[in-house]
């Protein structure tokens, strides 16, 4: 991790009811107010995958966000794994 970049990067596995409830765009959404960068897609093992770029407090706030879920979901767990910084998109993505 570059501690002079002021922007950090993790990946986020989401486990529980999340998809077929909304849970990308949700995601999508909120990582978008908060100038997050990056992607969101589902796993084929029922998980939701997340990368994400920003300022730090942007995202913890996007971690807390993703615990929340929107209302038909059910968040069990999140595996985050903080890494070095990523070239992403200029924008956050549902990845199909």
């Amino acid at each position: 991790m570059n501690l002079n970049d002021p922007h950090l990067t993790f990946e986020a596995k989401i486990t529980g009811l999340v998809q077929g409830v909304n849970f990308r765009l949700y995601t999508q959404n909120r990582a978008r107010q908060l100038g997050v960068k990056g992607w969101v897609k589902n796993h084929l093992d029922g998980s939701v995958r997340v990368l994400a770029r920003g300022p730090q407090p942007c995202l913890l706030q996007l971690i807390e966000s993703l615990w929340i879920g929107p209302t038909n979901a059910h968040v069990d767990n999140i595996d985050i794994t903080w890494i070095p910084a990523q070239s992403v998109s200029t924008h956050f993505s549902v990845i199909r």
